[in-house]
């Protein structure tokens, strides 16, 4: 077997995506032109890389090995759950030294700028022993670059970016400077939508948890996108409607698509076109917060079906009453949980951070063919945020604490955005590079641009793949629920047990409070019953164990956000330091117990309360 066939086995393995574009460049083989080795003084290969007519040797001339292996020794003391994230890869010398050090939860990234550098490496070595270890990526300029993203949102939370760095291996940054520039922000786009996570969970977790209890009794005549798989014309194109100040100037246009498109909106767009006559067939919401209802376009609501995240506001899905109801699930276990049991399940649903990254990922994901994007400015447009209302966004910006950017326009201008919007705009610059669809349009004639997708008007957009006529509504009529009438009884019996489940959480973070602070004595006394305080530590594994192994202490956790993060990136950041003081420990689990019986008591009131509505309304929609 081939060097080349042994790489790609071992890559399929961690980095599937990358094999199938890896495929197309098999016989790619680059001159010694572009790029060969030289024996250095030790009798090891060097790499070289000609760029711009130059020669580069990308290791030691004198002794190779021992320069990687000096260059490693940097990550010995490497702290668990961090990520490295390298500039160059070349011959692989230096990753084989570097991922020596850590263990299983320690990861490495590597993204090559040279990509006649890393075939001719897939051709030449055998580097199985790096793809092997599930802990290291690769990422090759000019093949799958923008993957690095998404991937590494996984990889990089709240809880390990103080952890994650950014480095470069010997000369890369020098021979590759305007690279370096765009890998530096490719990353750092990770990091802004880390922190924009962290923060999101932190403002909104009592939020996450009242949803998530409530959002349970909409379920009995629910259904998932699953269902909505293939059941749509290939033919039929959909128009995704975002909020953007430019949406006004296709509102007259949009109205001849009815019947013609599927007409996808994000929530903040239904209020304009609502006021405009305009009747999507789906909208689209994930916030847990957010409400965008209004009592008077209640006829309206009716007549539209909801793709709703198992977290996002109940009050508004309440209110609303959609026509269908289909749930999809970003972080939300409950909702894993019982949609698992069904014919469907219930699809986890890419996003970037915005409403309108996830119903891009909808329609991506239900086979539609072609996507037509219209309000999705991703800038603040004429000092505006929304295509219905006049308040000052840089204003607006500056007081959120939002930084501004200039970013390239539509129309190859420049315009103003602000940092969150920039993560969800590189994003979608990701998303398209993945997505199976043929033909992505932005259709939105304003705000950033969006590379990738082609720009086109709407007019000539739904004169080009907009030409037929179809029956939405009863496409939508004939998608299938997801429960039968045996998992509707299972379900309400799941619901109507979740009041005594919230009283057994009570009872053991009440316990686990008080012996926590018996420990915190005993620990400042100083003088104490080494056997009682061994006790005190058996039946905290003991209430540990007890707890974790219940579904639902997910949802408690993440209701005691504020608290279990700040200890939690604590102990992580400061683990040698925080195993040698058991009395900063102690004090810091105590703490975490409070937030976890304060979360509890929420959860025994809320579903307390939602059980009492059901049993007053029954199963409704």
């Amino acid at each position: 077997m081939s060097f080349w066939d042994k790489n790609i086995e071992a890559l399929n393995k961690t980095q599937p995506v990358l094999v199938k574009k890896l495929h197309e460049h098999k016989d790619d083989i680059p001159s010694s032109e572009a790029v060969h080795t030289i024996q250095a003084k030790d009798g090891n290969q060097a790499l070289v890389l000609t760029v711009e007519g130059k020669d580069y040797v990308m290791n030691s001339r004198f002794r190779p090995i021992q320069e990687a292996v000096t260059y490693a020794e940097q990550f010995k003391d490497i702290k668990d759950y961090s990520v490295g994230i390298f500039f160059g890869f070349g011959n692989g010398m230096f990753a084989r030294e570097i991922q020596k050090y850590g263990d299983m939860h320690v990861r490495y990234v590597y993204y090559e700028p040279s990509v006649e550098s890393f075939l001719f490496g897939m051709h030449e070595y055998d580097w199985t022993d790096i793809w092997q270890k599930e802990r290291t990526l690769i990422y090759v300029e000019g093949i799958n670059e923008k993957d690095i993203r998404l991937d590494l949102s996984s990889w990089i939370d709240w809880s390990n970016m103080p952890l994650s760095e950014i480095y470069y291996l010997p000369k890369y940054q020098d021979i590759f400077p305007e690279i370096y520039k765009k890998y530096l922000q490719l990353v750092r786009d990770v990091f802004i939508s880390a922190h924009l996570s962290n923060n999101t969970l932190k403002a909104y977790s009592y939020h996450f948890l009242r949803n998530s209890i409530w959002n349970l009794r909409r379920y009995f005549y629910a259904s998932t996108p699953t269902a909505m798989i293939r059941c749509f014309p290939k033919e039929l194109p959909a128009i995704l409607v975002s909020a953007g100040p430019s949406l006004s100037k296709n509102i007259d246009v949009l109205k001849k698509a009815k019947g013609r498109a599927l007409i996808i909106s994000v929530d903040t767009a239904l209020r304009k076109l609502f006021s405009e006559g305009i009747i999507p067939d789906i909208a689209v919401t994930v916030d847990p917060a957010k409400w965008f209802y209004k009592e008077e376009y209640d006829e309206y609501y009716k007549q539209v079906s909801l793709v709703a995240d198992a977290t996002s506001s109940v009050g508004v899905q309440l209110n609303m009453k959609p026509y269908r109801l289909f749930v999809i699930n970003s972080n939300d276990e409950i909702a894993e949980y019982i949609f698992r049991k069904t014919k469907y399940g219930i699809p986890y649903m890419g996003t970037g951070g915005s409403v309108a990254n996830t119903a891009f990922s909808l329609i991506d994901y239900i086979g539609i063919e072609t996507i037509i994007m219209v309000g999705q400015d991703l800038a603040l447009t004429g000092g505006k945020r929304y295509s219905d209302r006049d308040s000052d966004a840089y204003k607006e910006a500056i007081e959120k604490g939002f930084d501004l950017f200039n970013v390239e326009g539509y129309y190859g201008d420049t315009v103003k955005t602000r940092d969150d919007y920039l993560a969800y705009l590189k994003w979608f610059e990701s998303a398209v590079g993945l997505s199976k669809m043929k033909n992505i349009i932005n259709s939105t004639e304003g705000g950033a641009m969006i590379h990738g997708m082609v720009n086109m008007p709407l007019q000539e957009a739904l004169d080009t793949y907009a030409k037929n006529e179809y029956d939405i509504k009863k496409i939508i009529d004939d998608i299938p629920y997801s429960f039968n009438d045996e998992q509707r009884k299972d379900l309400d019996e799941y619901i109507h047990s979740m009041p005594s489940k919230a009283s057994n959480f009570l009872r053991l973070f009440k316990e686990g409070k008080e012996i926590t602070s018996r420990a915190i004595t005993l620990l400042n006394r100083g003088n104490y019953d080494i056997k009682e305080y061994y006790r005190i530590q058996k039946r905290m594994k003991e209430i540990d164990k007890l707890v974790s192994n219940e579904l639902e202490f997910i949802m408690i956790n993440d209701a005691a956000a504020k608290v279990q993060r700040k200890v939690e990136r604590a102990l992580k950041t400061n683990a040698d330091e925080a195993l040698g003081n058991d009395l900063d420990v102690m004090k810091s689990i105590n703490e975490l117990y409070g937030a976890f019986y304060e979360a509890a008591k929420a959860m025994k009131q809320e579903s307390t309360n939602m059980v009492k509505n059901l049993d007053e309304e029954g199963w409704v929609l």
